[in-house]
Parts: structure tokens; C-alpha cells; sequence
């Protein structure tokens, strides 16, 4: 990008199963999209010692893999899920006021239902094999084993009943405490969240969020 051009940091918040990731998928390259679990599943399958499945990382070691997201990022950006605690937001809005990028910054909140989102936790299956799970997987015909790499795919452990029903009342808690340190937020059905153009400027995220909120 050219020096003076203004760049979108766009943070998508809402529970599990909510489809931030789908929607961030749509509104940006795959790699202008941070998510925890996108960053730190590859890591842990490579042998990394982290927290077990379903426990949060500590808030030093997310603000410091986004910092260095967002200083590798010459482009938009998407935050996935993040910040998710009190101590990541506050990092992030310092992080903002203090950088020399200028930085248009876009809330949106991904709504359904916690029936909706029980229902795709039910459903989702992931691959391990092509990238470590971190998003969901399309089966072949047969409907067990990945389409991309023939894998046999699986479920999270986080997705069972239980995981997710813990996971739907854990997040309603911090987004409590933290959603004050946010930009006020755009609510975004999560149901027709496959539905956004591809943002290439702050001028589109207008665009995207009209599409996305409709009439």
C-alpha cells in the first residue's frame, strides 16, 4: 500500500458458531484474518506447549502474536474472536491510538441464536491433516473424509454438547466485561454473514456492512 493510504482493522466479535470466521473469510484474503485458533493449533501440532483445548491463552501471548499480525499485515485486517478478554482490549485500543498506520477501525458483532450455533457445533467437522483444524472441513461424497486432502475428518472436542454449551456462557461473560473498550458495534446476522463483498479499503466496509445488514 501506498505511504498515507488509510487501512481497515475490522474486529468480529460473537459466541461460538456465531460464523465470524465464514464472514471473515469473505471480507478478506485468508491471511489477513487472525483467529487464536487459527494461529496456535499449527503450533501445537507442531509440539508447542499450550493450554489444553478449550482454555484461553493468556493475554500476553495473544496481544503479542497480533502486534506482530498487524505490523506484518500492509494490508486490511481482520480480527477473528479478538480481543476476548479485558486485557486484550485494552492492548488493542492502545495499539491503535499509538501506531503510526492509520488505522480505520470497524466493529461488527456476529448475531444467532444459541440454537442455531448448538446445531452447527453438531454439524462441524474439521481436518487436522490440512490445517490442523482450525476451520471447518468440506467432506467428499462420502461424507467422512476430507474433500482437499482425503483425510478422515473429525469433530473439536469443544464442539460437543457440553464443550459448546460452556463455551456460549463463558463468551456472554467476558464480552460483558470487555464490549465497553470497543468501537460501538455493528450487529451482523450470522446467518447470511456468506453474503459480504470483499473489502479492499475502509470505503468498502460501508459497502459490506450494507449488504450484510439489508433492510
Amino acid at each position: 500500500m501506498t505511504a498515507g493510504t488509510r487501512r481497515a482493522l475490522i474486529i468480529l466479535t460473537g459466541p461460538p458458531l456465531s460464523g465470524k470466521s465464514s464472514l471473515g473469510r469473505q471480507l478478506v484474503p485468508d491471511h489477513n484474518r487472525f483467529s487464536v485458533r487459527k494461529h496456535f493449533e499449527p503450533q501445537r501440532r507442531d509440539g508447542r506447549r499450550l493450554p489444553r483445548v478449550g482454555t484461553l491463552l493468556d493475554d500476553e501471548t495473544v496481544n503479542s502474536a497480533v502486534g506482530r499480525f498487524i505490523e506484518t499485515t500492509l494490508d486490511h485486517c481482520v480480527l477473528d474472536g479478538v480481543p476476548g478478554t479485558v486485557g486484550q482490549a485494552k492492548w488493542l485500543r492502545s495499539c491503535v491510538q499509538n501506531a503510526c498506520v492509520d488505522w480505520d477501525v470497524f466493529h461488527l458483532h456476529v448475531n444467532v441464536s444459541k440454537a442455531v450455533a448448538a446445531k452447527r457445533a453438531s454439524l462441524r467437522q474439521v481436518c487436522v491433516s490440512c490445517d490442523s483444524g482450525a476451520d471447518p472441513a468440506t467432506a467428499d461424497s462420502g461424507g467422512h473424509n476430507c474433500i482437499r486432502c482425503g483425510a478422515k475428518l473429525t469433530r473439536r472436542r469443544d464442539d460437543t454438547a457440553t464443550g459448546f454449551h460452556r463455551r456460549w456462557d463463558d463468551f456472554q461473560d467476558r464480552f460483558a466485561a470487555f464490549v465497553t473498550l470497543l468501537p460501538p458495534a455493528t450487529p451482523v446476522d450470522g446467518t447470511r454473514s456468506n453474503t459480504a463483498p470483499r473489502v479492499s479499503g475502509p470505503h468498502d466496509v460501508g459497502k459490506a456492512l450494507a449488504k450484510l445488514v439489508g433492510d
